[in-house]
């Protein structure tokens, strides 16, 4: 799971962080996450789904369109 967390430098701003591993569900909204040094609850509106990339689409490679030549454009 990650989960939206503020920033080192600034409070205000968030970014997802981890994935981190849930520990339990509290109550219908309500999740404990073990943080690096402690667990920690959150609301689910803090959390998303982690979605873990096969290797195949790590190695994937992009193939670029041709491009319109000149000669189409007049």
């Amino acid at each position: 799971m990650l989960v939206l967390l503020p920033t080192d430098t600034n409070r205000l701003l968030m970014q997802w962080r981890g994935p981190f591993e849930i520990v339990e569900h509290v109550r219908e909204n309500d999740y404990k996450i073990k943080l690096p040094y402690r667990t920690k609850m959150f609301h689910a509106n803090m959390l998303k789904k982690y979605w873990e990339r096969d290797q195949e689409s790590l190695n994937a490679v992009v193939i670029e369109e041709p491009s319109i030549s000149d000669s189409f454009l007049n």
